[in-house]
């Protein structure tokens, strides 16, 4: 139960983040409206680099070289997935500027996911702290 707990915070996160880039990207472009398979096309994205996330970076601490080694492998893999399913979807024209546009998208949808999930952690542990304070001056 707490792996699909995992996978819905993720998944949500992820797939909020790239609905966000696209309807920037979308409305820079000068696109009017959303194509409707793209809607589709943004969850199945959600739930592949949701699953990359669940197995490259596993709900523990890691030591300091192990989590940069993990959060780069992680980078690259999703930068993999979204450039290869945007191509086939059609969100971008394959080529050098094309793609350093999708990098550049990955990585901001990598930091909207990372700053609220700080956020949420951030959230937790402070709830935790005030209910261990609230028993300790219960004793």
């Amino acid at each position: 139960m707490a792996w699909l707990k995992r996978f819905v915070n993720w998944f949500t996160k992820i797939s909020t983040g790239t609905l966000i880039i696209c309807t920037i990207a979308m409305k820079i472009s000068g696109l009017e409206t959303c194509p409707t398979d793209t809607l589709w096309q943004i969850l199945l994205l959600g739930a592949i680099t949701t699953v990359i996330t669940m197995f490259v970076l596993p709900d523990r601490e890691y030591a300091l070289r192990e989590g940069i080694v993990r959060y780069s492998v992680h980078f690259v893999l999703l930068s993999a997935v979204v450039l290869t399913l945007g191509a086939s979807f059609g969100w971008y024209l394959p080529s050098f500027s094309g793609c350093a546009v999708m990098v550049l998208y990955v990585a901001l949808v990598y930091a909207f996911t990372y700053f609220t999930n700080y956020l949420s952690c951030k959230k937790s542990a402070d709830e935790i702290n005030k209910a261990l304070e609230r028993r300790r001056k219960g004793k």
